[in-house]
């Protein structure tokens, strides 16, 4: 189960639903709290995501192994 799973509804039913509909031209009625919701768990996805790079680059976790 990858780290990210968790997100999935996230992703794939509220931003790309979200993003799809404006995007096809269709208006969206999205209030405050819904806005304010939404962003705090994008927020706390790639805050998330930039603690993983920061701990890859700190343990060196780019280099390639040796056989």
């Amino acid at each position: 189960m990858s780290l990210y799973s968790i997100f999935s509804v996230l992703i794939d039913e509220k931003l790309l639903h979200t993003r799809n509909t404006i995007a096809h031209g269709n208006y969206l009625i999205f209030d405050r709290e819904e806005y304010i919701e939404l962003h705090r768990e994008v927020i706390n996805m790639l805050d998330l995501f930039r603690n993983q790079i920061e701990n890859a680059a700190i343990k060196q976790e780019y280099l390639q192994q040796s056989p």
